[in-house]
């Protein structure tokens, strides 16, 4: 996935809208069954879109190798990572907060490109984004964020990494605000007790500086239209683009750094609602102490949990 993964936003909008204008020519000169037709063959795998972009990025890494070159260590710069313990060999990786497209989680996982430590492992990816054509194809390292998808990789033996906040935390996204969505969450506690599998807490800094939410009616309407078809999605400016653009000619000005903590330790068993309850309050405790010993002077003094 690797460049696929650096211009992920740009890839996807573009994936989006031309999926969008070729249901609606279909539409137009074919009738609504073709539509039906077009989407069942992109379901089943016949119509596929990784052959063709594969094509594209053997052709950019021949054509272009010292600019490819200059990508990868931009990157490296610009998602820097400082392991604080000893990772576990096998781990929950719960990343926080979820950017607008959570781009140093792809960067970590999606790619080779970060000092990221663990490198057997898939990322977790919102459920409903496996609706949309050619996404399974895009995010090759990634699952869905259900709990089987999830709960098949961590018995693969791999470990798994996921953003609990999801969307929802999302929208709160502001470089003055620090604010989490962890206090109902249920599913990754459930997980990792079922599974015995130790929890990793890891949090990002610099990410909701950089990008930013595009606001107007026009994106609200179709943001909208696309919420109603259980796709919830938020559009990044232009200026935010262009900053994941331009990292062919430099690095990020403000790094988007990650701090991976130290593991939490879950004793195997059945994930009764005291349990659940109990790890979650344990990991919140170990999740303030991780932002004590590292968030950056111009962020607030306490995590807001929601």
């Amino acid at each position: 996935m690797n460049l696929l993964a650096v211009f992920f936003p740009t890839t996807f909008l573009v994936i989006v809208l031309g999926i969008v204008i070729g249901f609606i020519l279909s539409f137009i000169f074919f009738g609504s069954i073709s539509v039906i037709a077009l989407y069942f063959l992109i379901y089943i795998g016949v119509i596929r879109i990784m052959p063709l972009l594969n094509i594209i990025q053997s052709w950019i890494k021949s054509i272009f190798p010292i600019t490819c070159k200059k990508l990868r260590t931009h990157i490296s710069q610009s998602f820097p990572v400082k392991q604080l313990a000893d990772i576990p060999e096998k781990g929950i990786y719960v990343i926080h907060p979820h950017g607008l497209f959570n781009m140093a989680h792809l960067m970590h996982v999606g790619t080779k490109f970060t000092a990221w430590p663990e490198r057997n492992i898939q990322g977790t990816a919102l459920y409903s984004l496996w609706r949309i054509p050619f996404v399974n194809e895009l995010l090759e390292a990634f699952v869905p964020s259900n709990y089987d998808a999830m709960k098949h990789v961590l018995d693969s033996g791999k470990s798994l990494s996921l953003s609990l906040g999801g969307l929802a935390e999302a929208y709160t996204i502001s470089p003055e605000r620090f604010c989490l969505k962890i206090k109902d969450r249920k599913g990754a506690f459930k997980l990792a007790i079922e599974t015995g599998t130790p929890l990793v807490p890891v949090l990002v800094y610099g990410e909701n500086e950089i990008f930013e939410v595009m606001k107007g009616p026009s994106i609200d309407m179709l943001a909208k239209l696309l919420n109603y078809v259980n796709i919830p999605f938020m559009f990044p400016t232009f200026q935010s683009i262009w900053k994941t653009m331009n990292l062919i000619r430099e690095p990020y000005d403000i790094k988007v750094s990650t701090f991976i903590g130290s593991p939490i330790e879950v004793e195997i068993g059945t994930a009764s609602k005291d349990r659940i309850e109990c790890l979650r309050n344990t990991y919140m405790k170990k999740l303030e102490e991780l932002y004590k010993e590292t968030r950056p002077a111009h962020y607030p003094d306490t995590i807001e949990f929601f």
